[in-house]
Order: C-alpha cells, then sequence, then structure tokens
C-alpha cells in the first residue's frame, strides 16, 4: 500500500530587522510585505520574535506586528515567540 508523503510546512521567523540606513517604520513595512509574499506562497506559519531593547531591531511589541500582519495576509497562520 502506497502511502502519500505529507506535504512540506514551511514557516518564516521575521525579528524585522532594521537597516542602519532605515528607519524602524521601513522594517515594520518590510515586514508586511515579507508576509503578504509568504501567504501568497503557501507558507504555513509567519512568527515574529520579541526583541526588547536590541539595536536594529524593530519587533519589540509582536502582537501590535501580528495584528498588522493579520490584517494584510489572508491564510497564513501566525505565531509570537520571544528572544531574551
Amino acid at each position: 500500500m502506497l502511502t502519500m508523503p505529507t506535504p512540506l510546512k514551511l514557516s518564516v521567523l521575521d525579528q524585522s530587522p532594521a537597516a542602519q540606513d532605515r528607519t524602524q517604520d521601513h522594517a515594520i513595512r518590510e515586514s508586511l510585505a515579507l508576509a503578504r509574499h509568504c501567504d501568497a506562497l503557501g507558507y504555513h506559519r509567519y512568527w515574529v520574535a520579541e526583541h526588547h531593547f536590541t539595536p536594529g531591531v524593530a519587533s519589540s511589541q509582536p502582537a501590535l506586528l501580528l495584528g498588522q500582519i493579520a490584517a494584510v495576509t489572508d491564510h497564513i497562520r501566525l505565531g509570537s515567540g520571544a528572544v531574551q
């Protein structure tokens, strides 16, 4: 009896990096664009990492960022994780 392989579920972990020559606003807009792209490609989950007091990282409030991502995606599951 042949069984079908389980489909591979891809996820993304986004830390919303802010480059030295870019604003945190730009980093957030890039995260939203990445989430839309991953959603369109059929990715399973989009993780947002929480960082506090880390230069170059714009994701210190994952609940707010996840709300914005939910507003621009249709199918992808969203998750939050903390990095201490």
